[in-house]
């Protein structure tokens, strides 16, 4: 497993991406936490910070990946759904930035998991 910074342009413009994807989301009323982005080798290769998602919310852990093309998107999920598994978050997602507006990022998330995320949001309330 790898630390946050793992298959991106570089830490610097990781970081800035990450920022970006917490302020988008904070700006829609959801609150994320970011993971602190390691500084020495020791720090990436340790777990807590390789079974870090870059962001997390209230049940889903996120990774942010800023490379480019060739996109690595079923590698980058995976990895995503295996650090939720772990940690035992009940979602895995990856957030592939374009170089473009951060609005405009990819969200990747199985179908699975895209269900588990309608089924809250169309669940009834009590009443």
């Amino acid at each position: 497993m790898t630390g946050p910074a793992y298959g991106n342009r570089n830490r610097a413009t990781h970081a800035v991406v990450v920022d970006l994807v917490r302020l988008a989301l904070d700006a829609r009323g959801i609150t994320s936490t970011a993971t602190r982005t390691p500084t020495s080798l020791s720090d990436a290769l340790s777990e807590d910070v390789a079974l870090a998602p870059d962001l997390a919310l209230d049940g889903v852990d996120l990774r942010v990946s800023s490379k480019l093309k060739p996109f690595r998107l079923a590698e980058d999920l995976e990895q995503a759904q295996r650090v939720a598994a772990i940690r035992g978050t009940g979602i895995g997602a990856v957030v592939q930035w374009r170089e473009r507006p951060i609005d405009e990022a990819f969200v990747i998330l199985d179908l699975r998991d895209f269900a588990k995320l309608l089924a809250d949001v169309h669940r009834t309330p009590p009443p």
